[in-house]
């Protein structure tokens, strides 16, 4: 049971534990069979171009159909945050998600491609929402941690889609279960929409009434720091799905199915733990976040794993260096996912709400995942070596962030009057 200020009835934010975390569990079922239904399909691209008796273009373009379906809802999207709330933004997502999961039970490719363009759309309502969520039910010191938590649910997704089809799909006599595994994975969603409507709470916390659209989009525009880390966040993740999506493509001829779900799952399982890593460090560093100092350092890094990886693609020859690779690059680029949605939140508090801050981010690497996957099928040692750099680049524009952290001044101000308030008193 949540506690209340005996004198308003309000919520306190942190206080009861339970309720919060069942609000972020059903975030986080949501974000992870979402993203499970954009990479599946790809996990066993090969097979499915026999099933579909099509080429590997169409089926990478059931993802890109995903990125296009939230670019285009996006606007929609963001105009109904505030009218909407947190519960019913969510309850819509979850609807949403089901709807898509259900039009992809039809065993031909375009009304897959049609599910998954309405997965994208639902990914518009729920996609800015984990620092809106952490900020309405978590507690200045559980906030990072629940941000990287919601965050993650979708590297979740993302791995699970790599395990569970090469279990059930790796050779060419087993592509008829492709669409028991749609079907499968519509029933699922199905079941997490109905829990969601039924289980998710009002905040106990409102964000105060943010900007129109229009306004938000000319605020955002004008401030120079969060573009940077809106250009950052946009080329580092829209590189990362990327990479995902043509894994298959790249080792097909190296390795089997089985082998390439293995990849695939130690890939997104490194961001897992990188992420889990990254929000309890900020939270421990709550005072004084180092986020130009860590996001440098990780760019940095994933350049040069980024690097090995390209030789190991060269090279093929050694399933447990390309294993490693997978592992590092896996790690090292989702780390710096959290620190800059929090340093968004950051530079844009409090003129922008952290929904419309979060959205923003998002919008940029979907607009890069979508565009980046033209440039880079059929994958090529000169096409990885692009992308390389790309990191390289984004590294060396954070120095350009400045240290000043709006929020973080804010709330250090706040924690400094409230002795004060209580001698007066």
């Amino acid at each position: 049971m949540i506690q209340t200020d005996e004198n308003t009835s309000t919520p306190l934010v942190g206080d009861g534990g339970r309720a919060r975390w069942l609000m972020l569990v059903l975030y986080s079922l949501i974000a992870a069979s979402n993203a499970f239904m954009f990479v599946w399909l790809a996990s066993v691209s090969n097979l499915g171009v026999r099933h579909y008796n099509t080429s590997m273009r169409k089926i990478h373009g059931t993802a890109q159909a995903v990125y296009l379906g939230y670019i285009l809802a996006v606007p929609f999207a963001m105009a109904q945050f505030q009218r909407l709330g947190l519960r019913w933004t969510i309850i819509i997502a979850g609807i949403l998600n089901a709807a898509g999961a259900v039009l992809r039970v039809v065993d031909d490719l375009n009304f897959i491609i049609a599910g998954s363009f309405l997965v994208g759309v639902a990914i518009s309502f729920f996609i800015g929402a984990p620092t809106w969520l952490s900020s309405s039910w978590f507690n200045d010191d559980e906030r990072t941690t629940a941000t990287s938590i919601a965050v993650l649910a979708t590297q979740a997704g993302l791995a699970l889609g790599f395990i569970i089809p090469p279990i059930f799909i790796h050779k060419e006599n087993q592509t008829s279960m492709i669409p028991s595994l749609h079907y499968a994975t519509a029933v699922v969603c199905i079941v997490i929409a109905i829990l969601t409507a039924v289980l998710f709470r009002s905040e106990p916390r409102s964000l105060p009434p943010g900007p129109g659209i229009v306004q938000a989009v000319a605020q955002a525009a004008s401030n120079c720091q969060l573009m940077w880390v809106t250009i950052i966040f946009g080329i580092v993740t829209g590189i990362y799905w990327t990479l995902l999506l043509v894994l298959c493509s790249i080792f097909q001829d190296s390795y089997t199915n089985k082998e390439i779900g293995y990849l695939g799952s130690l890939y997104c399982c490194g961001g897992l733990a990188s992420m889990v890593a990254t929000g309890i460090f900020f939270d421990q560093q709550a005072s004084n976040p180092p986020y130009r100092a860590f996001i440098g350092i990780s760019l940095m890094v994933s350049t040069v794993f980024l690097g090995v990886f390209t030789w190991v693609v060269q090279e093929k020859d050694s399933l447990m260096l390309a294993g490693f690779a997978c592992t590092a690059i896996g790690v090292a680029l989702p780390m710096v996912q959290p620190a800059l949605l929090e340093l968004a939140v950051e530079y844009s508090a409090p003129e922008l709400s952290e929904e419309v801050s979060g959205t923003l981010l998002f919008l940029a690497a979907m607009a890069f995942g979508f565009f980046l996957p033209f440039l880079v099928e059929p994958p090529s040692i000169g096409a990885i070596v692009a992308l390389t750099v790309a990191v390289g680049l984004c590294g060396l524009l954070v120095p350009l962030l400045s240290p000043d952290y709006k929020r973080t001044q804010q709330r250090q101000s706040n924690d400094s009057n409230v002795p004060r308030a209580g001698k007066e008193a």
